[in-house]
Parts: structure tokens; C-alpha cells; sequence
């Protein structure tokens, strides 16, 4: 028997298969030809590592529409012994086995082509190929395509009042695929007030003296990392004079 390790994982055991086919048209119970026309099956079950049979199927196809079926059950032994037999003579037989391991990871097939002649025994040599299913796995991925929005234009006017005062804010933005979903704005302010913080153009009211950062976020539904656009523009809260 020899084994072979192929790339993938699987195994290919070869497995020499020597079959006598009892031959003639008076079947194998003549006693005169019964020690000519006896033959034997010998295959080790034990395939491989694991890997165990229980049975071996067998058809056999020949001349004239000609088939012959059956199993041998080798739960119980350590070899096969068994007849084919009778087989009517001609040319242009086959016989297939197969044979499935006892866990179920393992599928058997041989094949061989041979001849009948009457009152003698065929020996046919069957190359039995074992294979296991590869061990590794796959994943199935789906996904989308999104083109992401951008911020146009982002605006304060007037950009400097007194405590108290309000400035408009202006923005605008655009979405080339108009997806997953539209445009939704999100502001926010490092002090002071927003009007309406998810509005397009809000109105930004200070409230303290100094600088205030405002910034803007603009998404189209697709929050994975780097997609929705920022921009900030910074105002000027004064405690007297008039706004600039």
C-alpha cells in the first residue's frame, strides 16, 4: 500500500486489490474444476491512520448488458476473501469498487477493465483510491460600496460679536452616491449655544468671552471610521464694542 500526501491535505492510499473471478458457464460447484476456479480477495482494512471499512461494494459490468453487484462485509475481518463468480465468458468486463470509511471522512473507488475465459480464474488488479475531505474552511463575505460625503463650505457671519449675540452659520455639503442614507449634520461647539445642533445652517448664540470653536460633522449613514467629513471654523465672543 502506498500513501501519498498531496498539497491540499488529502490523502491518496493506492491499495493493490487481487481478485479471483470464479469463470464458466457451469457456475463454481463443479468439484472437479473447484480448486481451479476458487480465488481469493486479500486488502487490509485498515486504510489508514483513523480510517477503517466495514464493507466493500463491488458491480461488475460486462458483455451483452451483463451485471453482477454485491458487498463484502469485513466488519468482522482483518481480510476479504470471497468469488466472483459466475461470470460468462467474453471480453470488455470492468468491476468498480467502493467503499466508504466507518466515520463517514473517507470515500473508496477502484475501477479495473479484464477478460473472461471459460473454465479458468481472472486475476485483476484493482488500484483502491481512499481520500479524505481537506480540513480547511472558507468564509463568505459580503459588503457594500459607499463613496462618502464631503463638506463643500462651511461659514459664520458675522464671525465676531458682543455676549449675547448671535451669528449664523451656514454649511454646505454633498454626497456623490446619495447613500445608504441622506445627509445628516451634526454641530457642535467648544462654548456657547447652538440654535438646532442637527440643522443644515443653525445659529450659534456666545455666552462667554473668547475664541469658541464650532464643528461640524456631516454623515450619510456610514459611521465606519474616516467616512463622515469634519470641518471646524472658530468665532470671537467680546465683552463690549460692537460685533465685527
Amino acid at each position: 500500500m502506498a500513501i501519498v500526501k498531496k498539497a491540499n491535505g488529502s490523502l491518496a492510499l493506492f491499495i493493490g486489490v487481487a481478485i479471483a473471478l470464479c469463470v464458466g458457464a457451469s457456475g463454481c460447484d463443479d468439484s472437479e474444476n473447484r480448486a481451479s476456479e476458487t480465488g481469493s480477495v486479500t486488502m487490509a482494512l485498515d486504510v489508514a491512520p483513523g480510517t477503517t471499512l466495514d464493507a466493500i461494494a463491488y458491480a461488475v459490468t460486462g458483455p451483452g448488458s451483463f451485471t453482477k453487484s454485491g458487498a463484502i462485509d469485513v466488519s468482522q475481518s482483518s481480510t476479504i476473501s470471497t468469488v466472483i463468480g459466475p461470470l460468462p465468458p467474453g471480453t470488455g468486463f470492468s468491476i468498480l469498487l467502493s467503499a466508504t470509511s466507518t466515520d463517514g471522512n473517507a470515500m473508496c473507488l477502484g475501477s479495473a477493465n479484464f477478460d473472461v475465459t471459460t473454465h479458468s480464474t481472472t486475476s485483476v488488479l484493482v488500484h483502491l483510491l481512499c481520500r479524505r475531505p481537506t480540513h480547511n474552511g472558507s468564509a463568505y463575505l459580503t459588503g457594500f460600496l459607499n463613496v462618502c460625503p464631503l463638506i463643500d463650505s462651511l461659514g459664520a457671519s458675522p464671525g465676531e460679536v458682543l455676549i449675547g449675540g448671535t451669528i449664523a452659520l451656514a454649511s454646505q455639503a454633498h454626497d456623490t452616491d446619495m447613500g445608504p442614507s441622506a445627509l445628516g449634520y451634526q454641530w457642535s461647539a467648544s462654548g456657547g449655544t447652538i440654535s438646532d445642533a442637527v440643522a443644515q445652517n443653525p445659529q450659534f448664540t456666545c455666552t462667554s468671552v473668547g475664541p469658541a470653536t464650532i464643528t461640524l460633522t456631516v454623515s450619510d449613514g456610514d459611521n465606519a471610521t474616516g467616512c463622515p467629513d469634519t470641518q471646524a471654523i472658530t468665532v470671537v465672543c467680546t465683552a463690549g464694542g460692537t460685533g465685527g
